[in-house]
């Protein structure tokens, strides 16, 4: 059966454009933009081609390496900024860099919570709890 649609613009050269991309401390996008093509081809030729695949793995190692050397080089250097550099690789790299704050909620003694459902009748109450009632799920869907 016939493939259907344009070829693929993918040549096995762009291996190496991304590495060398890397090396420079490239993003991805620049790594796009170096094969004259978009983000979303780049994520299809990774699908479709292993080696490519491989090769931006290595290109965005190589890019985070640039990175840390640059920030280890400019810890030595007075006028290094180094709030630009620590929110670039904690933007670019976060399972590395970025601040997690981690909230963790639990029931009685580190357990699970427990969850009780409360069924109200609202022909039962007053007028003015149905009224409560009301406008607390009134502002409540306002705030979502």
């Amino acid at each position: 059966m016939a493939k259907v649609g344009r070829p693929s613009t993918y040549d096995p050269k762009y291996c190496q454009t991304v590495i060398e991309q890397g090396k420079l401390g490239k993003s991805y996008t620049q790594m796009a933009v170096a094969c004259e093509t978009f983000r979303i081809t780049l994520d299809r030729w990774q699908e479709e081609h292993p080696e490519f695949r491989t090769a931006v793995a290595h290109a965005l190692t190589l890019a985070q390496d640039w990175w840390e050397t640059a920030g280890q080089n400019g810890m030595l250097m007075r006028e290094f900024n180094a709030s630009v550099w620590k929110h670039m690789v904690a933007s670019r790299f976060r399972d590395d860099y970025a601040d997690r704050k981690l909230t963790e909620v639990t029931g009685r003694d580190g357990g699970a919570l427990q969850i009780e459902a409360i069924t109200i009748d609202v022909k039962d109450l007053d007028p003015d709890a149905r009224d409560a009632i009301k406008a607390a799920l009134l502002a409540a869907a306002e705030g979502q």
